[in-house]
C-alpha cells in the first residue's frame, strides 16, 4: 500500500489516530466501523475486536500515515538537508548549465551596413552537466500487530510505540544520506575541485588568537572575492560567482570552537543571529582532507535530488502477527562542477592562473559590401565590412584591431569593428591591417577608376507608391492625390498588412485605421511619410471597401 498524506500532527489522540486510518480505509470499511469518540472508541475497539477482517487495512493505513510523519519529528535529521534541490518526479535526473561570458566589441554607426553582422551567428562557451539517479535504497522494519492493539485498548501513546519500532528507517535513511553527501566533498577534492588556501592550523591544542584571526581574515577575503565573476573557484573554469547570502562555511566542531560567533559574523558580513543557519559542522573524521580547517561552498554546490520517497507495508505470510514496513528513498546525489568554492587548509596555497585564449593567427581579410557580396573593387564614397576570413584562438569573438596602413584620401577611415569608408576622393588601393595580441595580417582593395563622388551625395527622400491590404496603388498613384479607394474582401487584414515599402531613404511610417462608415462599412488608412531629408509626405488617405 503507498503512502498517503493525512493531516496529522504531534499530540494527536489516539481516537484521532483511529478515525485517521478509518477514514484512508476503504469505503466499504468506514461504512461498518462506528466512529472512535472519546467515550466510543472502546465501542470501536470491541467491534474491530469482534471483526478480524477489519482491523488488517485499519492498521496498515495507521503505519503509513504514522511512519512518514512522526518519526520525521523526533528522528536525527540530516544537516545538510537544506541543500537538496527538490523533488523530480519524472525522469532519471537533471542537466545543469553554464554559460561564459561575450566579448564586447565597439560600436560602430555603419555596422548595419553588413549582413553578416546581423545574421551572423556569434558563438560562446556553453557547458553541461549531468546528474542522473545514483541511490536506489530501501530499508526493512517489523512491526507487531498485538502491540498496536495493546496500546489502542489500554490507553497508551499509539504514535508514540509506532514511532519508536519504525523510527529506525527514517534514520539510517537521513545517516546514510548526510554521509553520501559528505562524500561529494571528498570526491571533489580527489579530482581537484576545490581551490585551496593556506590557514594556521586554529584546531590544534596550542593554537593562539592569532591563528584564528588569520584564518578569519582569509574566510572575509575569499568571501568578498567571489562575488564577483571568476574562473579560479571552479574546476570547469567558468566565470561564476556567488553571493553572501548563498555561501555556506563547512567545518569541524574542533575549527568552530576556535571561532566565536561575532568573529564568524564579521567575516561573512551577515547578522549574528544568522551564524547559526550558515555555519554547518562536520565530523573530522568525514571531512576531505586531514589538513581541512574549513570551506566556503555556494548553495548549489549539491546537487541533490530526491525521486522517490515511499513506504509499504505488508502482512507477514508466515507470521499473521506481524506487518513489515519498508520505507524507500531513491535519489540523485552529485555536485556541480560549477559552482565557487574554496577550501582553507594547512596545505599551500593555489595559485590562481587566468585563463587566457590569446589569438594566434589571423586569415586573409575579406571585404563584403551592404548586400552581402564580394566586390572585386571599391567603389568611391562606398562603406564596406572587413573581417578576417580565420582567427585563431581569441575565444570565438576576439578584440580585433584595425588600421588603414595606406590610402590617398585622408578621409578613407576604417573603424574598430572594421566598417571601411572609402572617401570620394580615393584613388586607391586602399591597404588595412588588423591584428590582435601577437597575430596580424594585411589587406589591399583596388577603388574603381572614374569621376570623383560629389561632396554631397543626393540624399533627397522620394515616394513612389503605396501598398494596403497586399494591393499596390500603383499607376494611379501620384505623389499630389491625396485620396484614393480600393476594394478588398478580407477586412480583418487591414490592420497587420496596412504597411509600406517603396520610400527610398524614408525614415518613418505612420499610419492610422478607422472605419469611415461603421462596423460593416469601409475602413480609412492614413499614411504620413517623412524621409531622410526631413520633408514629410502625405497624408494619404486610403479608403478600403
Amino acid at each position: 500500500m503507498a503512502l498517503k498524506t493525512p493531516a496529522l500532527r504531534p499530540g494527536t489522540t489516539n481516537e484521532q489516530l483511529l478515525q485517521s486510518a478509518i477514514n484512508a480505509a476503504a469505503m466499504g470499511y468506514k461504512k461498518r466501523i462506528p466512529a472512535p469518540t472519546q467515550a466510543g472508541i472502546d465501542r470501536t475497539l470491541d467491534y474491530l475486536a469482534q471483526h478480524r477482517d477489519l482491523w488488517n487495512p485499519i492498521c496498515t493505513s495507521l503505519l503509513n500515515q504514522l511512519v512518514p510523519i512522526f518519526a520525521t519529528q523526533r528522528a536525527w535529521t540530516n544537516p545538510l538537508a537544506e541543500f537538496k534541490k527538490g523533488m523530480i518526479e519524472f525522469g532519471n535526473g537533471v542537466e545543469e548549465i553554464q554559460t561564459g561570458l561575450l566579448k564586447a566589441a565597439a560600436y560602430d554607426p555603419n555596422d548595419d551596413v553588413d549582413a553578416k553582422l546581423i545574421f551572423g551567428r556569434e558563438d560562446f562557451r556553453v557547458e553541461t552537466a549531468f546528474h542522473t539517479k545514483n541511490r536506489m535504497d530501501r530499508y526493512k522494519v517489523s512491526v507487531e500487530k498485538a502491540l498496536i492493539q495493546s496500546a489502542f485498548l489500554n490507553g497508551g501513546d499509539v504514535a508514540e510505540l509506532v514511532d519508536r519500532q519504525t523510527q529506525a528507517p527514517y534514520e539510517s535513511d537521513q545517516w546514510d544520506e548526510f554521509n553520501l553527501m559528505v562524500s561529494l566533498l571528498n570526491k571533489y577534492e580527489v579530482r581537484g575541485g576545490f581551490y585551496h588556501v593556506h590557514v594556521p592550523d586554529v584546531a590544534r591544542s596550542g593554537s593562539v588568537k592569532e591563528d584564528a584571526t588569520e584564518l578569519l581574515r582569509k574566510l572575509r577575503t575569499v568571501a568578498g572575492e567571489m562575488t564577483f565573476k571568476s574562473t579560479a573557484y571552479n574546476p570547469a573554469r567558468m566565470p561564476v560567482h556567488s553571493t553572501p547570502e548563498d555561501m555556506v562555511l563547512l567545518t569541524t566542531p574542533a575549527v568552530r570552537a576556535a571561532l566565536d560567533v561575532e568573529a564568524l559574523a564579521w567575516a561573512f558580513n551577515i547578522d549574528r543571529a544568522d551564524v547559526q543557519y550558515r555555519v554547518i559542522e562536520l565530523p573530522q573524521r568525514l571531512v576531505p582532507d586531514p589538513r581541512f580547517q574549513a570551506a566556503v561552498v555556494d548553495k548549489n554546490f549539491f546537487q541533490v535530488y530526491d525521486h522517490l520517497i515511499q513506504t509499504n507495508t505488508i502482512d507477514v505470510p508466515t507470521d499473521p502477527l506481524t506487518y513489515n514496513v519498508f520505507y524507500h528513498h531513491h535519489q540523485t546525489i552529485s555536485c556541480s562542477r560549477f559552482a565557487p568554492t574554496a577550501m582553507f587548509w594547512t596545505g599551500a596555497d593555489d595559485e590562481v592562473i587566468d585563463i587566457v585564449d590569446p589569438v594566434t593567427a589571423i586569415g586573409n581579410i575579406e571585404c563584403y559590401a551592404s548586400d552581402g557580396t564580394q566586390p572585386s573593387d571599391l567603389e568611391k564614397g562606398g562603406v564596406y565590412r572587413l573581417t578576417p576570413e580565420s582567427v585563431t584562438g581569441g575565444g570565438g569573438n576576439p578584440a580585433l584591431k584595425w588600421t588603414i596602413i595606406s590610402a590617398t584620401d585622408n578621409h578613407t577611415t576604417v573603424t574598430a569593428g572594421g566598417a571601411l569608408t572609402v572617401g570620394r576622393l580615393e584613388k586607391g588601393p586602399v591597404k588595412v591591417r588588423v591584428e590582435c595580441d601577437a597575430a596580424s595580417n594585411d589587406g589591399a582593395f583596388a577603388v574603381k577608376s572614374g569621376a570623383d563622388v560629389p561632396a554631397w551625395p543626393d540624399r533627397t527622400s522620394s515616394i513612389t507608391g503605396l501598398t494596403v491590404l497586399g494591393r499596390a496603388i500603383g499607376k494611379s498613384f501620384t505623389p499630389g492625390t491625396k485620396e484614393y479607394t480600393v476594394t478588398r474582401a478580407k477586412k480583418d487584414e487591414l490592420i497587420k498588412d496596412a504597411v509600406n515599402n517603396t520610400f527610398p531613404h524614408g525614415r518613418m511610417l505612420d499610419y492610422t485605421v478607422e472605419t469611415a462608415n461603421g462596423e460593416n462599412g469601409a475602413y480609412k488608412v492614413t499614411v504620413t511619410v517623412t524621409g531622410a531629408d526631413g520633408v514629410s509626405y502625405g497624408p494619404y488617405v486610403v479608403t478600403v471597401k
